[in-house]
């Protein structure tokens, strides 16, 4: 299949989709109560059950129960007959004239035809239409059973439980298409809610009436004070290099949408790090008086105002669209663009749908996704039918599952079950209550909670090991050390004299495994415990130190590094200063006896007055010096 566009499907892919259904009923056939008979009663039913074993009834009935479908009386079969003949009455009518005709020359041939020679012709005359009658219903029968075979037998024969009643949002197809363990997928929202009932004939009418030309969609979304609106062609825009009928990548695809009109507003109506806009804020809360709420409000009434004009510009092209999607958040925002008074878009109106998948934020690009999404077919894998068997659950009916022209082998189902038996065996076990709560008083470093039980159910910590660790940490020593809870460690060697010697599978022990912080409380358990408690060279353990050591050269090293960025700033406060006097120094002295503006900021009256008879004193010495 090369071209995915639902308005540019090709008549010999459309002819080869057929509607996938899903039964909803379980279909059960109810025995009828026996009747007390005589004996000679019971002799006859034996006849009659003989007779009816070997007639086309019984044929049928074998048929419409390997298609879950209740049995029918003889009255029944007769009037399913009945109508398939009044189908074929023109075919059988040109059959009957044409043997017909080739009897009535036979009795014409010649006129010296002897008596018995006429009787014997009238009696093998009878037996053809015996025949003819017989090989007639012979291919009724035939016609009955082809048509239950394909799900076509008669309008209240189908199933209600249909495509109907799934709560996916999508309409699947068998096709030729496509491989055997293949479906064809289009969205339900493609369709109204009567051309829902009809997917087929619908696709095939989105090709014919249509000129794609004239065809239009329109999309909108709005939520958290952003708002995206389009009108889009539904005749895309020949990207270069295409060919006919060639499949585009997701890019080019974008690229050959056909947007009519277009229009992005964005307001600041959402409460910052809260979240919620702040009419939803104000009904639940009460009204906020403050800035920030105010102009969240104003916003909101501006946004609205802007889309409801926006929306009577487009009046025109609403009108003429087929689908309008929308997506909005909340009912308020709902209303900003459905049913107010005079909208262009009411609120019964059939052509508009949901956005039937999870999108982003609302933008132009978002809504060009959107359409793509929606506007091209997708190729899935055939579903397979739910094997959720209960071990203790006696409940008949089973879950809805595919019941369609192609169904699954006994080898499939076979394969369905042992798939869903090993993914049931790879599911991790739940934790039991007890490992939960030290698991959790574990992580949360809960030191009390955590010693009280493992007190209260005599657990070994040596030994003990959370279904949830890996080879890496069989202990739980190990768990704490890898996972830096230096408190735990400490809490588990000193209080409950767990083991520094455990080894993993990979062998090593509990420091090895540890950080930093889980390090030094490696190092305090040793101080405080003594060297003859365990080998602690052997557990790779440093050696001992106590809190106070450690807090003492924390505060050396905090020191040092605050003395060093000192110097640091001092050198730096040097060099700027050598490099401005360096600059200074470039600079020419001006000859003028009045010293520059800069020099004179920030000096009162007497101090600028000593500073310019300075000045003028220097200039009267240099003019004396060049005149000597």
């Amino acid at each position: 299949m090369v071209q995915t566009y639902i308005y540019s499907l090709t008549k010999e892919f459309l002819d080869s989709l057929e509607l996938l259904y899903f039964d909803i009923e379980t279909h059960k056939v109810v025995k009828a109560p026996e009747a007390e008979v005589s004996e000679s009663g019971k002799q006859n039913n034996v006849i009659k059950d003989k007779q009816y074993y070997k007639s086309d009834l019984h044929r049928y009935n074998l048929k419409r129960a390997q298609n879950d479908l209740e049995p029918i009386n003889e009255d029944e079969f007769n009037k399913l007959l009945e109508a398939e003949s009044a189908e074929s009455a023109s075919e059988d009518s040109d059959e009957y004239s044409d043997t017909g005709s080739e009897h009535i020359g036979s009795d014409t041939d010649g006129d010296d035809d002897s008596e018995t020679e006429g009787e014997w012709n009238l009696k093998e005359g009878g037996s053809i239409d015996a025949e003819l009658s017989h090989s007639r219903k012979a291919k009724k029968v035939e016609s009955l059973l082809r048509k239950l075979h394909t799900k076509d037998i008669l309008p209240e024969e189908v199933s209600s439980g249909s495509h109907l009643h799934t709560r996916s949002p999508m309409v699947l197809f068998l096709s030729l298409a496509v491989p055997t363990d293949k479906v064809v997928m289009f969205y339900k929202a493609l369709f109204t809610e009567a051309e829902l009932k009809a997917p087929l004939e619908s696709l095939k009418r989105f090709q014919n009436n249509g000129d794609a030309r004239t065809g239009k969609s329109a999309i909108f979304m709005l939520g958290g004070g952003h708002f995206a609106g389009a009108v889009i062609s539904h005749e895309p825009v020949k990207v270069k290099g295409q060919l006919l009928n060639e499949e585009l990548p997701y890019l080019q695809k974008i690229q050959s949408i056909n947007v009519l009109e277009s229009k992005t507003f964005h307001r600041y109506t959402t409460r910052r790090k809260q979240g919620g806009s702040q009419g939803a804020s104000d009904n639940s809360r009460g009204k906020a008086i403050s800035a920030g709420s105010s102009i969240r409000r104003y916003n909101e009434q501006a946004l609205a105002k802007e889309v409801r004009e926006l929306l009577e510009t487009w009046r025109d092209h609403l009108r003429e669209c087929d689908s309008i999607y929308i997506r909005a958040n909340g009912p308020t925002n709902k209303k900003v663009i459905l049913g107010y008074e005079e909208a262009p878009l009411a609120v019964g109106d059939p052509r508009v749908k949901k956005v039937p998948f999870s999108t982003k934020r609302a933008s132009l690009s978002e809504i060009k996704r959107i359409w793509v999404e929606l506007s091209n077919l997708k190729v899935l894998d055939f579903p397979k039918v739910e094997t959720k068997a209960k071990a203790t659950s006696l409940s008949p009916s089973p879950s809805p599952s595919p019941s369609l022209s192609r169904p699954l082998s006994p080898a499939a189902v076979n394969s369905s079950i042992s798939n869903a038996r090993t993914e049931s065996s790879k599911s991790p076990q739940k934790q039991d209550p007890l490992t939960e709560e030290l698991l959790s008083a574990l992580k949360r470093q809960k030191a009390p909670a955590f010693v009280k039980l493992i007190k209260e159910h005599s657990i070994d910590v040596d030994s003990f090991s959370l279904s949830i660790l890996d080879n890496n940490a069989p202990s739980l020593l190990h768990f704490a050390s890898a996972n830096d809870l230096a408190h735990m460690v400490q809490v588990l060697l000193v209080n409950l004299k767990a083991s520094p010697l455990v080894v993993n599978k990979t062998g090593k022990y509990p420091a090895e495994v540890s950080r930093s912080n889980a390090k030094r409380a490696f190092q305090i358990a040793r101080s405080k415990l003594g060297e003859a408690a365990w080998d602690w060279n052997k557990a790779k353990v440093l050696p001992a130190k106590t809190k106070e050591e450690f807090d003492k050269e924390a505060e050396t090293k905090e020191a040092e590094m605050k003395k060093e960025k000192l110097d640091i700033m001092k050198k730096l406060q040097e060099k700027e200063a050598q490099e401005n006097e360096a600059a200074q120094a470039k600079v020419p002295q001006s000859k003028s006896p009045i010293p520059p503006v800069s020099r004179m900021l920030g000096l009162n009256a007497e101090q600028k007055n000593r500073l310019m008879r300075e000045q003028r004193a220097r200039a009267a010495e240099a003019r004396l010096k060049r005149q000597t």
